[in-house]
């Protein structure tokens, strides 16, 4: 008996000592508690591991456990060390201007990066609430500035654009919204397209309606592609990359310089190439050099018989230098019925027997004034027709007139040798003829020139 009840008490007193033990989980998060040591700010891996542990156990557990309040201390500990670390980085901000973006969102992001609880334990927690409205309303004040400073109708207006898109850029959404003007902006860019762009727009369409695949330049069609062209290279780089229509642009000075090339590579071959001299080749030839001289350096190198200009020209160059006949002076007599007549000395220059040759004769009087000397002319065309051998032999040629002029006096005379023929079948022409027929028919004698006769 006495046996049995010794067992009873041992059991009794067995389960007794175990009822008041601790779990190994509970023992598990004492080690944890004991292993924080003093808290850092690398402590925060060890405290939550300690208090998710702590989380995991049951009620009668926690009860049992010691360190509870070590934890608690730790947490509070690690909560106000991370607030302290915010209110130092809230603090570095200082007075709020321009440069203040990144302490600002240095301070914001760790503020952010605390718990509900940390984040209560910021002291400056207001300051930087203000600190980062300061910032969003600097900001967009700024955009508002360089909104309100925009003129559309100035060419400059482009720069101020995109400085205030570059600004605007910048912002946050919320700072967007702090922006009153944020509309005009669009309307200040509308209007600059309108007041700049555009226009170009609409030279380049009107360059661009020409047919440049004939064989004649349309009329305006030069100027106009000209036009567009100034006024695309007048705008920015920028600019031009606003303009739409600019390939047509390229399109249309493409098609004008071809057919640029086109007409002067006609104009010579019909014209120049394998004519002989006459008395229209200065005047072609001065055309042909002027439609080549209006080329640009690429457009030359695509002429291709430009060397029949050169060619022509030296030839009306050689003929110029050595005419056949030369007028050497005059002299003044009346004809039978008392009209004036004029007696003209010339010589044979060449080393040919000419046999016959022409020239027109323009009369001035003593103010150098044209005297239309013809029915309805200003010059008399003349020919001289019988052999004349070279050297020095001298040639009588009477002119006679009929002054049609109010003043009746006749002081000076211009002769030009128009052609000559040989005997030996060549002949010579003056290629200048056109061009001194527009110099001295009806025009006035400002000054003596080479071709003046003197007594």
């Amino acid at each position: 008996m006495r046996k049995t009840i010794a067992a009873l008490l041992a059991l009794a007193l067995g389960l007794l000592l175990c009822a008041c033990g601790k779990s190994p989980a509970a023992e598990a998060v004492e080690a944890l508690i004991a292993g924080i040591g003093q808290v850092t700010r690398d402590s925060g891996g060890d405290i939550l591991a300690a208090e998710e542990a702590l989380e995991a156990l049951t009620e009668k557990e926690r009860e049992r456990l010691d360190g509870a309040e070590t934890l608690s201390e730790a947490r509070g500990a690690y909560d106000a060390l991370l607030a302290g670390d915010v209110d130092a980085l809230i603090l570095k901000i200082g007075p709020v201007d321009e440069t203040s973006g990144p302490a600002i969102a240095a301070a914001q992001a760790a503020f952010d990066a605390l718990s509900g609880g940390q984040q209560a334990l910021v002291a400056n927690s207001g300051l930087l609430a203000d600190s980062a409205g300061a910032y969003d309303a600097l900001l967009a004040g700024k955009a508002e500035r360089l909104i309100a400073g925009i003129d559309p109708t100035q060419a400059t207006a482009w720069a101020r654009l995109e400085a205030a898109k570059k600004a605007l850029e910048t912002l946050t959404e919320a700072q967007r919204k702090l922006v009153p003007n944020l509309d005009d902006l669009d309307i200040a860019e509308r209007a600059f397209f309108e007041a700049h762009v555009a226009p170009v727009e609409g030279l380049i369409e009107k360059a661009a309606s020409f047919d440049f695949s004939g064989d004649a330049m349309p009329e305006g069609a030069a100027e106009a592609v000209s036009a567009a062209g100034e006024a695309y290279s007048a705008l920015s780089y920028s600019l031009q990359q606003l303009v739409g229509n600019r390939e047509k642009l390229e399109t249309a000075q493409a098609g004008l310089s071809d057919l640029k090339v086109r007409l002067v590579n006609t104009y010579i071959a019909d014209n120049i190439a394998g004519r002989p001299l006459d008395g229209e080749s200065g005047e072609r030839l001065l055309t042909a050099r002027a439609m080549y001289d209006a080329l640009s350096p690429a457009e030359r190198d695509r002429i291709v018989n430009f060397d029949a200009v050169e060619t022509a020209a030296a030839q009306a160059e050689a003929a110029l230098a050595q005419p056949p006949v030369r007028f050497l002076s005059y002299s003044m007599g009346r004809t039978l019925v008392g009209g004036p007549l004029l007696i003209l000395n010339a010589r044979n220059v060449s080393d040919k027997t000419l046999a016959e040759f022409t020239f027109r004769l323009y009369a001035y009087n003593s103010e150098g004034a044209p005297v239309m000397v013809d029915f309805d002319d200003y010059c008399l065309e003349l020919g001289y027709y019988e052999p004349v051998e070279p050297g020095a032999g001298l040639i009588r040629k009477e002119a006679s007139f009929m002054i049609f002029a109010e003043n009746r006096e006749l002081s000076r005379y211009v002769a030009v040798l128009e052609s000559a023929l040989f005997e030996d079948g060549t002949g010579w022409a003056n290629p200048n003829m056109s061009l001194l027929d527009a110099q001295y028919n009806e025009k006035p004698l400002t000054e003596p020139d080479e071709n003046t006769l003197h007594r």
